[in-house]
């Protein structure tokens, strides 16, 4: 086993630097995992869209959130996909493809920063349901992706208090 010697880096600096990873990462684990090309789209529109999101906390010299944020329509579309069945927005099931989803987002994640000297660790996702765009608060954007599918738009950032 190779043990990686890294010097801590806020994460700002870890993420926020090295913007293409959180890009790259969310290209590829919605393309492998739920068999969605997805492209960057700064203008998507989510206004007054139903909205399920996961957040999760990152732990590295700075405290931070991961943020995943899909409309309804993107949403039953990647959760049919990655569980084989229909899945209604407002079940249980659609939670549980929710955090299945952003575990394996942020697993991809921790990997390439891994990979790039960074070490995070992660909690669990928490999921909600809303209307709009969400930012949990008091956090602001690090890095903030907007991309667009065949579905609808996708978000996904990172956050710091």
């Amino acid at each position: 086993m190779h043990l990686l010697k890294t010097q801590p880096l806020p994460l700002s600096d870890a993420v926020g630097a090295r913007t293409s990873v959180l890009n790259h990462t969310t290209l590829e684990v919605f393309r492998q995992v739920c068999g969605l090309e997805l492209v960057n789209d700064p203008h998507a529109d989510w206004t007054c869209q139903p909205v399920i999101h996961a957040t999760m906390d990152i732990a590295g010299d700075e405290s931070a959130l991961l943020l995943v944020a899909l409309p309804e329509e993107v949403a039953i579309g990647m959760a049919q996909r990655l569980a084989g069945f229909d899945v209604p927005f407002d079940g249980r099931d659609m939670t549980h493809a929710m955090e299945d989803l952003t575990l394996i987002l942020a697993d991809h994640l921790r990997a390439r920063l891994r990979h790039k000297g960074i070490n995070i660790t992660l909690s669990a996702p928490v999921v909600e349901r809303g209307e709009g765009e969400i930012l949990p608060v008091p956090y602001r954007y690090v890095k903030r992706v907007m991309l667009a599918s065949g579905l609808g738009p996708v978000l996904v950032g990172i956050l710091e208090r």
